[in-house]
């Protein structure tokens, strides 16, 4: 029997992703997707922004092949905080009271009144004693209930909130089911407007990082090196690429390489720099989790589509470097022709893990508000 999931609704800094999946016999299939631009700052108010973002939203679900209305959201940077902690090794009910007792001196409000949930990353050595490593995801309450506020505007039921880190993984979860992938480490790098780190063993989730550099710095850089204003950097960023993934169509115009290497060099100090933070995160899991070390960097998001800035951060890693593709495998008649299929689709990875959420949670179709 076919079921339709809910809608994953993903809101970057750039652009918000829509992507709806169905199940059926044990695989999966895509029933619909979307793409809007997130309206920029340039004279417009937030208030602006925000309904003309509800409203372009709203449209997209209108003209689109979408089934329903139940959402799965992944909550913003800005409505969750994420900390890693360790507690004395217990279980059940110690556990979840030491990790609240823990989290009270971790964020900058009151957690009593938040939404606050947890994964446990594993075992780790504190001295001569045998702790728990702890990710802690906390959202005060008002912004989880403007969050839902915004989705109900955008015509949506939400079925259940996420976390974008998590939706991440969840998408490639779904491939390790071998003996052998239990022992195995992956690195997965989310280049959107702003960078996250997942590190993986198996299929749990050991480590967790937010670095303010992607997009968003780029595109800074970019405006500062060669003296152009904030949207025409980011105009002419997106142009380059656009025409870089249709070199070789008949009738399109080739990319300038002169264009494309100034880019490129007005960006490396920044790529850099992220190469630096993203091996601070890799050191962070060597020395506390002693594991195996990974043998490739998953990269997904926009900016992977600017093959140089994958290829430079693997380098300066010292690791190969894979591009997510999160429709592998699957029926993908349902994308439609607004999608260019000629890339590997990572920038809809997160996306698709809050649809794919639907297969794993009950009470789909009745609105719950369930966070985590």
């Amino acid at each position: 029997m076919r079921r339709i999931l809910p809608i994953g609704l993903d809101v970057g800094t750039c652009s918000a992703k829509l992507v709806q999946l169905a199940s059926e016999g044990g695989g999966f299939g895509v029933v619909g997707v979307a793409r809007v631009e997130v309206p920029d700052g340039a004279g417009a108010t937030a208030e602006d922004r925000e309904g003309a973002l509800v409203e372009k939203i709203r449209a997209a679900l209108r003209e689109h092949r979408f089934r329903g209305n139940d959402c799965i959201s992944a909550l913003m940077d800005t409505e969750v905080h994420i900390r890693n902690i360790r507690v004395p090794y217990v279980r059940g009910r110690e556990l979840d009271e030491a990790v609240r007792a823990e989290a009270k001196s971790k964020f900058p409000f009151d957690t009593d009144t938040a939404i606050l949930n947890y994964l446990v990353a594993g075992e780790v050595r504190h001295g001569e004693d045998a702790r728990l490593e702890v990710i802690l995801f906390a959202s005060p309450k008002d912004a989880v209930e403007a969050h839902v506020e915004r989705l109900h505007r955008m015509g949506m039921v939400p079925a259940s909130l996420d976390v974008q880190h998590c939706a991440m993984f969840r998408t490639f979860e779904r491939y390790l089911r071998r003996k052998e992938d239990e022992g195995e480490v992956n690195v997965f790098v989310d280049l959107g407007g702003r960078t996250k780190v997942v590190i993986t063993r198996g299929r749990d989730i050991l480590f967790i990082k937010n670095i303010a550099r992607g997009a968003v710095t780029f595109n800074e850089a970019v405006a500062a090196r060669l003296n152009l204003d904030l949207g025409e950097a980011k105009a002419v960023r997106r142009r380059v690429v656009h025409e870089a993934a249709a070199e070789g169509d008949e009738g399109v115009e080739t990319c300038d390489e002169q264009v494309r290497q100034a880019l490129f060099d007005a960006v490396r100090p920044e790529v850099e720099e992220l190469a630096d933070e993203i091996n601070k995160c890799l050191r962070y899991h060597s020395v506390t989790f002693r594991g195996a070390r990974p043998h490739h960097l998953t990269f997904i998001g926009g900016e992977t589509h600017e093959g140089g800035i994958p290829a430079m951060l693997g380098e300066r890693l010292g690791l190969p470097v894979v591009v997510g593709q999160p429709f592998r495998g699957i029926d993908t008649s349902g994308l439609g022709p607004d999608v260019d299929r000629r890339g590997m689709l990572s920038e809809w990875t997160v996306a698709f893990g809050l649809s794919l959420k639907g297969a794993y949670i009950r009470g789909v179709g009745l609105g719950h508000r369930l966070a985590g």
